[in-house]
């Protein structure tokens, strides 16, 4: 009996951790998404950056151009580069705030790994957290935004809650629900290539608000 109690007391990690698939996976997504973003840009962007300055290089050489035409070419080469820059540096800044969440919220699950037993004094303590980061989910996932974020501020757990992704996902949800499915269609554009791996149909989307409206 006495063995069955302290098997009962024996903590699973492992569904724990797949319980909390959320809390690891979806920074590590929005790191694919950031990065896919900036390359995206920067092929892009130096594509036209290559393309003006063969047409410059061509016109400069051939005497097509004047030297103060020359000049506003490449002054307009310049602000494109910058312009560029600056939406690397915003990459790199986001990327720079997913890898801070993603090392809080590892050293979060850690901290449950260093226990064995519920018995454990600091359960109690990670398992507060737990509940209020669970309750700050489903606050946002319920449009209490504003309350959430000020109950994450004061609990100090901004790294461990997903505030900006799951307030626009209740603006997608709440415009559904109004018969607009243009917020979910440029979602879905933008996640075009997980949701073709999962074999989503953008059609789905439709049908769902045609339901919605029939209600």
């Amino acid at each position: 009996m006495a063995d069955n109690n302290h098997q009962n007391t024996i903590i699973k990690h492992t569904d724990h951790i797949i319980l909390d698939q959320p809390l690891l996976r979806l920074p590590h997504e929005l790191l694919r998404n950031n990065f896919r973003a900036a390359h995206f840009n920067v092929e892009k962007d130096s594509a036209g950056l290559k393309a003006l300055l063969k047409d410059a290089t061509t016109n400069g050489l051939n005497g097509r151009v004047s030297p103060s035409e020359m000049a506003r070419s490449l002054d307009n080469m310049i602000a494109q580069a910058k312009a560029l820059r600056g939406k690397l540096a915003a990459s790199a800044e986001e990327e720079e705030r997913i890898l801070q969440q993603e090392s809080a919220r590892a050293s979060h699950m850690d901290e449950l790994f260093d226990m064995k037993t519920f018995d454990d004094v600091k359960y109690e303590a990670w398992s507060r957290t737990r509940l209020d980061r669970l309750l700050i989910d489903y606050m946002l996932r319920q449009g209490c935004s504003g309350s959430a974020q000020m109950l994450a501020a004061e609990k100090r757990m901004d790294d461990l809650v997903d505030a900006e992704t799951l307030v626009a996902m209740h603006k997608i949800q709440q415009s559904m629900r109004r018969g607009s499915v243009q917020e979910a269609l440029a979602w879905c554009n933008t996640n075009k290539k997980e949701l073709r791996k999962l074999e989503v149909c953008l059609v789905t989307i439709r049908s769902v608000v045609c339901g919605l409206e029939r209600s």
